[in-house]
């Protein structure tokens, strides 16, 4: 798969549109069906697969997270090996408790998705909690 290219007369008008929106929104990548786009970092797994465990890394996907650094040119994917890392780390929340994101940043490959990688306190019992950026 080509990276995409603003030279495509579709992302410039997307470029655009986008220029209008505030310089941070935070949101879940899928936040139309209100359920957030997580994968467990060691096997890629969603938590629809099985639950959480203690202390287990997440990769939560989002949009909206604003600048970040080095700058990324919009609507190109960012790239695999220089990481674009949020000027401002965003603030997690799971059931309530704040989580420090290991990384927060443009996930590689992608045109305006953001990554955020965080680890699940040692002691969080079993259950569903509320997920929040």
């Amino acid at each position: 798969m080509r990276p995409a290219s603003p030279s495509n007369p579709a992302l410039r008008r997307a470029a655009r549109s986008l220029s209008k929106w505030p310089q941070r929104n935070p949101a879940f990548a899928d936040a139309s069906t209100g359920l957030a786009a997580v994968v467990y970092a060691s096997d890629g797994l969603s938590p629809w697969n099985r639950p959480a465990r203690a202390g287990e890394y997440l990769q939560i996907f989002a949009t909206g997270l604003g600048a970040v650094q080095p700058r990324a040119e919009t609507g190109e994917a960012a790239p695999p090996l220089v990481l674009s890392r949020t000027v401002a780390a965003p603030v997690i929340r799971i059931g309530g408790r704040s989580l420090s994101p290991i990384f927060s940043g443009l996930a590689p490959y992608f045109a305006g998705l953001y990554q955020i990688n965080v680890q699940l306190p040692a002691d969080l019992g079993p259950g569903p909690y509320e997920l929040s950026i």
